[in-house]
């Protein structure tokens, strides 16, 4: 029999927790695949957040246990659906010096970090109670003005 840590899907996909989390349906995101490499493989922006692994362990009801403090202390932070408009935050720099600014993470899911909760780190920022990316602005042209 299949054994699950309780309150922790590890089958199905990412987007449907987010919509059990949330008020208004949540289908993957439609965000636009950028082929374009600049400075790094950060600048490959993923059409959706069922590419990153390590999310789903992390994920219940829309809300992200993630360790964003000194010593391993966690935050229960939420994913934002498509309720939440596709909009620039607060202005940052990416780890790799890149002009930014602070998205939801369904927004600019970046093929850098896809693999590890470790790698994100260095990308996330708050909006609100939401988990942000530090999003390159050359991946939204029309918002960087």
């Amino acid at each position: 029999s299949h054994v699950r840590t309780p309150g922790y899907p590890r089958t199905g996909n990412i987007a449907d927790s987010i919509q059990e989390g949330s008020s208004r349906k949540a289908a993957a995101p439609s965000v636009a695949v950028h082929d374009e490499e600049r400075n790094n493989s950060d600048s490959r922006v993923l059409s959706n957040v069922n590419q990153v692994t390590w999310l789903t362990e992390l994920l219940h009801n829309g809300s992200v246990l993630l360790h964003t403090g000194v010593n391993g202390t966690t935050e229960n932070l939420q994913l934002a659906g498509e309720d939440q408009p596709n909009e620039p935050h607060s202005a940052c720099t990416s780890p790799v010096s890149q002009s930014g600014h602070c998205r939801h993470f369904r927004y600019c899911v970046l093929s850098v970090f896809t693999s590890s909760q470790q790698d994100f780190l260095p990308y996330f920022c708050r909006i609100d109670n939401y988990v942000g990316v530090c999003c390159p602005d050359h991946l939204h042209p029309a918002a960087a003005s």
